[in-house]
């Protein structure tokens, strides 16, 4: 089957620099705060055709192309003799406006990932091509997704124009129908809320509608409600999305919790488009720490390792590396961790090979700003970032070398799958940063890590944030991590966390220590507090005390925080790898756990997805029963280990 060909990695950096310089503030465009990569407008694509018997090829391209075969030069959309025995197939493409790409189409010799992309002084490497693009007709510099028509489920005459409202949120391309035409224009303003929509002066997005014509149509944006200036115009919607199967489920005998898992899965499919992104109204931009987190709810959800490989290598950009992913260190370090992630849960060496050339830039990078104890301390223009809470941005700050600890640990983990040489030197890395975050940030009178170090304002505050990830990747031993759990976790006097940005990593230590009933309170609590507001996505934020319209006021704007949000929809990660316990415990989920947890239940039913098939779980009648559709499974429960054979259902009790 012939498949479109191009130079591996700037599928992603093309679409990357579109969807980056999308954002838009009341109608005026938003630029990144970060370089925008290009890509290579030229490529040479090849490959060589052993044939048996001779035959016709056919080579299309996007842009300006020319074939050579052998010694003879060929036009694009002309048929090319291939002759018995060897032919040396070479396909150049230029395109200055759009992605350069070609697809070439013979009886048994056609464009795929066997073909190579010329270096032209690096190495030569595979091209890259992806299973959306198939047919000979469609074009890479367009990204593929589909469409539904939606219509409002009211519309209500107010203020001399009307507000509609579509039920929940959504995203597409709004068509407005006029049925009675005037002179002069008026404002369309969507919104997540009702309050945003018919607040013209406060809304993010607007745009105008001529009211001389019978209608028109706009760009994708986010929206539940949307006003136009008209009491005789209506509305429809092209929802805009991509196919994703939601292969992961989970129901139990609790009404909410169901209703925060379907909810938690809707939020992350909105998000979840070229690349997964932040959110849907605001920013739509890829950033790093966010789209971490989605890839651990879409191993749980999707299990599509495309869109991970896509938002990789988009995030990761062009070289030379000179600033951070998003400007933001502990982002880029989640690269690296997340790197490691994708290939222990899909087993894609091929990827994990390529983008370890990725790898050399990032690495550069963070060792111009380590001191000479091997620690990181940003530079001007680095933005630690760790949560919007109040924690330490400047000096030695603890949540950033425990990071680095986990980014050298995942390096280690990669050279070592990859064959290559650098795994015992940055295990060396690794131990030496725990060793020297342990023996200068742990105090043992706080019973606590401290934020940061060389600042006598922070060297003596506590966190939750460094004192989680110190759980989380490892730094804190078991003695360090009990006494964490007391003296922080569980102590009303160091300020919570406000995001779930960072629930997801406060919950997943939490899991690790065996605190599920903090789980279970944090579920009703925080995202049931949500549902209780009115949410039909999860939030950018969510603080308890607000009351109202307050709920939507971010970074001094009434409307700025967003209602969909993808770091809000880690409870579909906490259920499957918690509650159902589905884990891999080898590369590629060639041998995993099933360890599930009640947390507090009765009866549920669910199932995690993997690449060979799917694991089922489900609690009835006090026993847990597990069914594993692939080879590799043991089910652990009350310290027995139960071997799990494919396709059978082995049942035990709580």
């Amino acid at each position: 089957m012939a498949k479109w060909i191009w130079n591996r990695g700037d599928f992603e950096i093309y679409h990357a620099s579109l969807l980056n310089n999308r954002r838009e503030d009341k109608g005026h465009y938003s630029a990144p705060m970060w370089r925008t990569d290009g890509i290579r407008p030229n490529a040479l694509l090849y490959k060589i055709a052993e044939l048996d018997v001779p035959e016709k090829l056919r080579v299309h391209a996007n842009c300006a192309c020319s074939v050579r075969v052998n010694d003879a030069v060929y036009d694009a959309d002309t048929d090319i003799e291939l002759k018995k025995g060897r032919n040396f197939v070479k396909i150049f493409v230029y395109n200055q406006t759009g992605l350069p790409a070609a697809y070439a189409e013979g009886e048994t010799f056609a464009s795929d990932e066997s073909w190579m992309s010329a270096g032209y002084g690096a190495d030569d490497l595979n091209v890259g091509c992806n299973d959306m693009y198939l047919d000979r007709d469609d074009d890479p510099s367009v990204f593929v997704f589909r469409y539904e028509t939606l219509t409002p489920v009211s519309a209500e005459k107010l203020n001399g124009g009307t507000l509609f409202d579509f039920g929940r949120e959504t995203f597409g391309l709004l068509h407005v129908k006029n049925e009675k035409m005037s002179c002069g224009t008026v404002d369309v303003i969507y919104g997540e809320s009702r309050e945003e929509a018919t607040d013209a002066a406060h809304a993010i997005i607007t745009d105008k509608f001529d009211t001389s014509r019978d209608g028109a149509s706009y760009r994708a944006r986010a929206l539940r409600y949307v006003f136009v200036g008209s009491e005789s115009v209506t509305v429809t919607l092209d929802y805009e999305y991509l196919p994703l199967e939601h292969k992961g489920r989970f129901i139990c005998n609790d009404a909410t919790v169901n209703k925060i898992y379907d909810v938690c899965a809707y939020t992350l499919h909105l998000n979840s488009r070229e690349f997964f992104l932040d959110g849907i109204k605001r920013d739509r931009w890829v950033w790093g720490g966010d789209a971490y987190q989605s890839y651990f709810c879409n191993y749980y959800l999707f299990n599509d390792f495309d869109i991970v490989r896509r938002t990789t290598l988009a995030l990761r950009g062009g070289d030379p590396m000179t600033q951070f992913t998003n400007t933001i260190p502990d982002y880029t370090l989640f690269w690296i961790i997340g790197l490691y992630e994708y290939y222990f849960n899909s087993g894609d060496i091929d990827f994990l090979r390529f983008a370890c050339t990725k790898l050399d830039g990032i690495i550069r990078l963070i060792d111009s700003r380590l001191d000479d104890r091997g620690l990181f301390i940003g530079k001007r223009g680095d933005w630690v970032f760790i949560d919007w809470a109040d924690t330490a941005k400047t000096g030695c700050v603890c949540a950033e070398q425990v990071l680095l600890y986990a980014a050298y640990d995942a390096t280690a983990k990669i050279y070592e799958a990859c064959g290559y040489d650098g795994a015992r030197a940055f295990r060396a890395r690794a131990d030496a940063v725990a060793d020297t975050v342990n023996s200068l940030f742990w105090n043992e009178r706080l019973g606590a890590y401290v934020d940061c170090i060389g600042r006598e304002d922070r060297q003596n505050v506590v966190t939750r944030h460094a004192n989680i990830f110190a759980i989380l990747y490892g730094v804190a031993d078991e003695r360090k991590s009990a006494i964490i759990r007391k003296k922080v976790i569980n102590n009303a006097d160091i300020a919570p966390i406000t995001t779930p940005y960072f629930e997801f990593f406060e919950l997943d230590s939490m899991a690790k220590l065996g605190e599920f009933g903090y789980i279970r309170d944090m579920l009703m609590n925080y995202w049931g507090g949500m549902l209780r507001q009115g949410a039909t996505t999860f939030w950018e934020q969510f603080d308890p005390s607000r009351k109202g319209s307050e709920h939507y006021e971010m970074y001094g704007r009434p409307y700025g925080m967003s209602l969909c949000h993808a770091w809000s929809a880690s409870p579909i990660y906490l259920i499957g790898r918690y509650v159902m316990g589905v884990h891999p415990t080898s590369v590629g989920y060639g041998t995993f756990e099933v360890s599930p947890n009640t947390l507090g239940f009765t009866d549920f039913d669910g199932a995690v997805p993997t690449a060979q098939g799917d694991v089922e779980v489900s609690l009835h009648d006090g026993r847990f029963t597990v069914t594993a559709h692939r080879d590799g499974g043991t089910l652990i429960v009350g310290g027995k280990r139960i071997p799990l054979g494919r396709d059978e259902s082995v049942s035990c009790p709580v």
